[in-house]
Parts: structure tokens; sequence; C-alpha cells
């Protein structure tokens, strides 16, 4: 299905059914997605190319201590102005993000807030569908949220996936089903004044990109067919795979859906993984658009949006709340990931193959024990003649292979070893034996104080 058809069958109604005819073979190949198709996203959002940085500085942006230009300034505020007053409007493609390494993107909305949302974009090497995994809807169900974000770090052979980890960080912090109510709830309709209503909207656009949506749970007990006890009974969510329907077929589109098949075919995957009978997945057809659903609910849910406005087949994967381990309910998770990425033709690449050139972000330098520096490419630092030197981390596109060469001094490699420095000399950061960049050290002038600091390439002081 093309992206126009996505987009163009959003409103559109569809058919359900209970049973459907005879199936094909295997799902019906989505039209392959290319990296131009799933790079929309609105103005809020930032790239995250500094996200290393907040770890060791407590600031997401070094900006704070590198010069920032106008247009760094003003665009994102007036793109923030527009998101407010034409909410839902797609950048123009001039201004669409660029792919950080080549294969992936890393978009943040509301950075630094509870509202947090970290979208991940992965392209295959080979074009093919586009698998949308959203985990933490919901913010008590951490086998969905852990296991959604293992998946960051896949390379893929054919194929994409969007991945949000964490849906409702707000919840998840705070380690409730919903702060603000039911996010998973809210995509029939939200009120602007909703707290939620921001991030429902860019999930909503994340699925009109995506010819799969996957929504990662922890449901309570074991879901069976028909009552065993309390814990296993129709009236239990663990351990399997929901559909809205057994056989859906879109208007908009004229695309009918084998959910139940695909489902099937999932859990036969998963169950073959599983030893302990009482934790295998089962298929629960959630019926949500008859009128005898028990589960009418879920018409206003993020799987009934996927299928019934879009077109696209929709499952949620629910782990139950009562296995024995988090690490259990997070494999489980990955086992029916798997199988779907499987059955839909998304090929994982193992390992990843990252071979773009290396270079220097910045290093952190101490100088006598004090406060940290970040030092970057083609500064100098001025230091006292006797001050004792070290670089604890060298922060580059890479993160291991990794050394550090004072001139002249030390050893071959210098990292977090101090060093007296006596004379001039140059910090060489490489990756391998691959030079990335460097770091002047000179000497203070005599009778201009003690305090170490750094200057910029072209002049100017930055830290003291």
């Amino acid at each position: 299905m093309s992206l126009k058809t996505l987009i163009f069958s959003r409103t559109a109604k569809g058919r359900l059914s209970a049973a459907g005819g005879h199936p094909p073979s295997r799902p019906e190949p989505a039209a392959p997605r290319n990296r131009a198709a799933i790079s929309n996203f609105p103005k809020t959002a930032k790239i995250a190319k500094f996200r290393w940085f907040s770890k060791i500085f407590g600031h997401s942006d070094p900006s704070f201590l590198f010069p920032v230009s106008f247009a760094t300034l003003v665009i994102p505020v007036l793109f923030s102005l527009a998101f407010l007053f034409f909410p839902g409007s797609p950048l123009p493609a001039s201004l669409k993000p660029t792919s950080l390494s080549g294969d992936r993107q890393h978009i943040v909305y509301f950075e630094g807030t509870a509202s947090e949302l970290e979208i991940y974009k992965i392209f295959g090497r080979e074009t093919g569908p586009t698998v949308m995994i959203l985990g933490g809807i919901q913010g008590d169900e951490p086998g969905g949220f852990m296991s959604a974000d293992l998946y960051v770090d896949l390379a893929l052979k054919k194929g994409n996936l969007i991945v949000v980890p964490r849906a409702n960080f707000k919840s998840i912090i705070s380690f409730a089903r919903g702060v603000d109510g039911d996010m998973n709830r809210k995509f029939e309709a939200v009120k602007t004044s909703d707290p939620d209503r921001e991030r429902v909207e860019i999930i909503k656009n994340l699925m009109a990109e995506s010819d799969l949506f996957l929504n990662l749970h922890d449901g309570s007990g074991f879901f069976r067919n028909s009552w065993e006890s309390d814990m296993a009974n129709p009236n239990r969510y663990g351990q399997c795979i929901i559909a809205d329907a057994e056989v859906y077929e879109h208007e908009g589109s004229g695309k009918v859906l084998h959910l139940g098949r695909d489902a099937r075919r999932v859990v036969e995957d998963v169950n073959k993984e599983i030893r302990e009978e009482n934790y295998k997945f089962r298929f629960a057809n959630h019926d949500t658009g008859s009128a005898t659903s028990r589960h009418k609910e879920q018409r206003k849910s993020a799987t009934y949006y996927a299928l019934t406005r879009l077109g696209i087949p929709a499952f949620a994967i629910e782990t139950s709340k009562d296995l024995p381990s988090l690490e259990m309910k997070i494999l489980q998770h990955n086992l029916a990931i798997n199988a779907f990425l499987n059955l839909y033709g998304v090929e994982i690449e193992h390992p990843r193959i990252h071979t773009e050139p290396p270079s220097l972000r910045f290093m952190v330098i101490t100088v006598n024990g004090g406060a940290p520096l970040a030092a970057a490419e083609g500064e100098t630092l001025f230091v006292a003649r006797g001050d004792v030197v070290e670089v604890s981390y060298v922060g580059a596109n890479y993160e291991r292979g990794l050394s550090v060469d004072f001139q002249n001094l030390g050893s071959l490699n210098d990292l977090r070893t101090p060093l007296k420095i006596d004379s001039p000399t140059t910090i060489v950061a490489r990756k391998d034996n691959q030079n990335i960049g460097s770091v002047k050290v000179a000497l203070l002038k005599e009778g201009s104080g003690s305090i170490p600091r750094l200057e910029r390439a072209g002049g100017g002081f930055l830290a003291g």
C-alpha cells in the first residue's frame, strides 16, 4: 500500500468479519517504502545529535560551549509556533531530518520534559515494508517498553522500522497506567486540552507511514478461550496476540487483511520457543467492531485506529504481568516481534555494518582533578607548567576502539591517564588506527594566572 493510499484512507470506514474466506498463503506484501516516505515529522521534533552530551554534562546540547548561529536559534522557535497554530501540517521536503548515520534517524519531541517522546527510524539496505513498534503507551507495563527499547539499535537488511519505545513517558516515570487517563483510549477522539493530545497525533502520523503496527503490552493473568480459573479465562489478557477482527476489509483501499491467520502463525512460531505450557501464547479476536463485542471500549485504541482508519494490519502483543520475571516478559515480546518481522518480510542484519567515517565530537578533560572541560576539535587548552591533565572520555560517532595520545608523553594510549605537562603538546584522538581529531595543549604565560582555560580555534576563550 502506498503512502498516498494510507493517508487518503485514514477517514474511510471498513468492514469487520468474524471469519474470513480462503486466505492467501502469506500476508499481501506492502509496497516497499524508501527513506523519503517515512521521514515526515511535525514541528516540535528535534533530531538528537547530542544525546550523548547530556549523559556527561547534564545538558542536552553542547551549543552552550560552541557558537550558535541565528538560524539555529530562530528556526526551531518558528516551527514550534507553527505547530501550535497549524498542528498536523507536514514540513517542507527541504526541512526533513537528515539520517545521522545513513541508516537511521533519532527524533525527540518535548525534550527534557515528562512528556518526552523519542522516535527511532531505522532503514534497511533493501526496500521493504515498514513496521511500527510502540511500547509504553501504558506506563505500568515494562515488558513492552523495555522490549521496544532493544529494537532501537538494530540494523536491517530489508525493510524499515519505526520504534517508539516510551509512548507515555510521564506515566512510565510514575509507573501508572495513565497519569492523564488511558492514552490507549484516545485514538478515536482526543480533546484539545488533553495533555496527551500532541503525542497521540504524532503517533497517528507515524502509523500513517507504516505497513504493520505492533502495540506492546503486559496484561493481567493468562488469556484462555474458555474458563479455566480466575487467572486463566477469556477476561484475561496475558500471553496472547490480540486483533480487532478475524478478517478485515478496508473500504478505502479494498484490501483484505487476514489478521487471525497471521496472528496464529506468529503464535505457532513463538510457542516453539516456550517450554512451559501455561505460558504459551493464544490468539484473541476481540471482534471490536461487532455489535456483540465485549470489547467496545477498544474502538478508541491505537490498534483499532490503525486498522480501520489507515487500513494496515495491527496487533497488540500481550505478555502476562504474572510471568515470574521481567526478563521473561521482555524475551517473549521479542519472540513475538521477531515472528511478525519475519512474517511480513523485514530482515534483520547480524551484526550491524557501520562504516561511517569516524569523527571527534569532543574530549572531556580535567586539569589537576578539577571540573571537567569539553574540548572540541581544533581548540587549545591553556594550562600552567606542571599541571596534571587527564582525558577521561572521548565523544565520537563510535563507542569502541577509541584512544588518545599525548604527543611525546605517556604511552600509545593515554586515555584516563593523568600526565604532567611541562611543555606544549597535542592530544590526538584515534579510532583504531585513524586519527579523528586533536586538541592542542599550550602553557599559560607567566603572570597570566594559573586557571586552565580553553580557546576556540578562531580565538575567544570558552572556559576559565
